[in-house]
This record gives structure tokens, C-alpha cells and sequence, in this order.
């Protein structure tokens, strides 16, 4: 259970940190700037989906046992 929670937490960071270096380094990755809007809009709400699985968990968990 604590590794579940930890792979959550590590990716809902992983994700934002993400969506917020493509957003600023779009111009040195080469990406128009529409487009890094998006991809990092999408890095975001993946983020904030991870986050609330590891905010609801244990109400998840404890259903499937």
C-alpha cells in the first residue's frame, strides 16, 4: 500500500514538474508555443489526476479488499 501511495505521489510530481519545463523551454525544445500549452495542459491534469487517486487511496483501497 505505501508503494502504491509513493508511485502516485512520484508521478503526480513527475507530471507537473513536466508540463511546467515544457511550458517555459518550449522555444528551446522547438516547440510553438500553442503547442507546448497543450502538451503541458496535459502534463498538469494527468498530474492532478495522480493526485487525487493518492488523496482518495485509502477510500479506493479499502473497497477492493
Amino acid at each position: 500500500m505505501k508503494r502504491g501511495k509513493l508511485v502516485f505521489g512520484s508521478f503526480a510530481l513527475i507530471m507537473v514538474v513536466l508540463g511546467l519545463g515544457i511550458y517555459i523551454f518550449s522555444n528551446e525544445l522547438g516547440i510553438e508555443s500553442d503547442t507546448a500549452k497543450l502538451i503541458a495542459m496535459a502534463f498538469l491534469i494527468a498530474g492532478a489526476l495522480d493526485y487525487l487517486i493518492l488523496h482518495f487511496w485509502d477510500r479506493i483501497y479499502d473497497r477492493f479488499e
